[in-house]
């Protein structure tokens, strides 16, 4: 997919989409371009990979220090953590705050990056809460596509590289099978429409991944769904979760591993990286209040028709992602989302 798209109109009236809040519903998922590694540099022998983002061995054995990163969106759930990460294998990562740099401001970015010029900018920054989105249109355009059109012009500008979070909610719900990275997206909704022109923005030789319903310990930005359910089993508090909603619950601990080998690794296209199994969201509520040793009754079904008020986007029903396409590059498969819910489980009571 070529860069295309940077001159479009907004909303004007029709709704694009935007990822899930999930607190008695949610779900995010996305498929699209075909998933790839960038051939710059040398070839690696039978068996190696060429890794021109991160800290190259040279011949001689002198070590390349990869260039500057710029990750919008460090104060997310998935910023947070995916910035520490990045610095530890050993990325100059320069991640200011929303105060710092107003990413739908195209002067703003276009400073920002003539300033520092990155080697790669991460774009996690977007407009996630799913209703919202749905009732400004407008905002969620501002937010996940003007935004995302000032980081890749000011990219391209300096010679950067793009990495762009996305979503499930590019995908209607209709499939009888996990979506793969190359399926047709047809999102339902404004979130998940303005997550996909955002991706349409990006070229081939970028980097989109898609991720799906993430949790993650909170931070000064807030929690998770896990975070919202334990919250409230442990006031004692009956809660009422969607049943009929099927998605790839995903938890930070290990989508952000994933995301630093991909980007280690120069990847380019559109990816997956989601935890492995699936699960309703009544499933997750429920589990994640049986791990916690408290009282699963707490947690009863209900329909998506049924929910009271009801809720101003749609979602899909189903939106599991198929990550398959991530071993060939010796990347996954992630962990059981149960498994990896047990340990965030126990790093809340510890």
């Amino acid at each position: 997919m070529g860069a295309r798209g940077r001159d479009r109109e907004g909303p004007g009236g029709h709704r694009g989409v935007v990822p899930v809040e999930p607190l008695v519903v949610g779900a995010t998922s996305s498929c699209s371009r075909h998933g790839g590694v960038r051939n710059s540099g040398p070839v690696p022998p039978a068996g190696g990979r060429v890794r021109n983002s991160g800290p190259v061995l040279l011949t001689g054995g002198g070590v390349r220090k990869p260039g500057p990163v710029l990750l919008t969106g460090g104060g997310g759930l998935l910023g947070r953590t995916l910035a520490s990460q990045l610095r530890e294998r050993g990325f100059d990562v320069h991640s200011p705050l929303r105060a710092d740099l107003d990413v739908t401001d195209v002067a703003a970015v276009g400073a920002a990056l003539v300033a520092l010029r990155p080697e790669i900018v991460v774009h996690c920054a977007a407009a996630t809460a799913v209703d919202r989105c749905e009732l400004e249109p407008q905002w969620a355009w501002d937010q996940n596509v003007v935004a995302t059109a000032n980081v890749v012009g000011a990219a391209r500008h300096v010679g950067a590289t793009v990495v762009l979070v996305s979503t499930d909610y590019v995908f209607d719900g209709a499939s009888c099978r996990p979506y793969r990275p190359d399926d047709t997206p047809a999102p339902l909704g404004v979130y998940g429409r303005t997550k996909l022109e955002a991706e349409r923005l990006l070229s081939d030789s970028d980097l989109v991944v898609r991720t799906a319903w993430l949790n993650g310990p909170g931070g000064p930005s807030g929690g998770c769904v896990v975070d919202t359910v334990l919250s409230l089993a442990r006031a004692g508090r009956p809660m009422a979760f969607v049943d009929d909603q099927v998605g790839s619950p995903s938890f930070v601990a290990d989508v952000v591993p994933a995301m630093v080998e991909l980007i280690g690794l120069g990847a380019s296209g559109v990816h997956h990286v989601v935890n492995s199994g699936t699960a309703s969201w009544f499933d997750l509520a429920r589990e994640t209040v049986r791990v916690a040793g408290l009282d699963p009754g707490l947690v009863s079904p209900v329909a998506t028709r049924d929910l009271d008020p009801p809720r101003e986007a749609t979602r899909p029903a189903y939106s599991v992602l198929d990550c398959s396409d991530l071993s060939p590059l010796g990347v996954g498969p992630l962990r059981p989302w149960r498994q990896a819910l047990r340990d965030l489980v126990a790093g809340s009571e510890s």
